[in-house]
């Protein structure tokens, strides 16, 4: 159980970062209305970006390879993953139809994911210099 849980910890800033976008994505999930199936498989490639992103810098730093090419902390695998998660939650936002007040909640949080998700993608690629100090 103790293996799982220093897998799971967050390790660096980015992971934490990771971990924000993931929680706000789920969050967006559970509290959208029914009948929205666009929106929840946008939902669920956040996520499944996010899990990719995690396993990544996990085999990086335990000395490993990632088995993609370009997967690598500046690679294009890296930066089609960070553009997923900083896009996907605006477009879910507009995608979402709410019915009365159910679901009213989720558009605000998938925006806020969405905010993460850039400033995010913005530290790992516009600014190399402070993406490696902070992380």
């Amino acid at each position: 159980m103790d293996f799982v849980i220093d897998l799971l910890k967050p390790a660096s800033l980015a992971d934490v970062f990771i971990y924000v976008i993931f929680f706000t994505a789920l969050g967006v999930l559970f509290t959208m209305p029914e009948k929205n199936e666009t929106p929840m498989y946008l939902l669920f490639g956040i996520i499944f970006a996010c899990i990719l992103d995690l396993m990544r810098t996990r085999v990086v730093e335990a000395g490993g390879r990632f088995p993609i090419p370009g997967s690598d902390a500046k690679g294009f695998f890296t930066f089609m993953l960070h553009i997923a998660m900083a896009m996907l939650p605006f477009i879910t936002a507009g995608m979402i139809r709410r019915r009365g007040r159910k679901g009213a909640a989720s558009i605000p949080l998938a925006i806020l994911g969405g905010v993460v998700a850039c400033l995010y993608a913005l530290l790992a690629f516009a600014s190399p210099s402070i993406y490696d100090k902070i992380f």
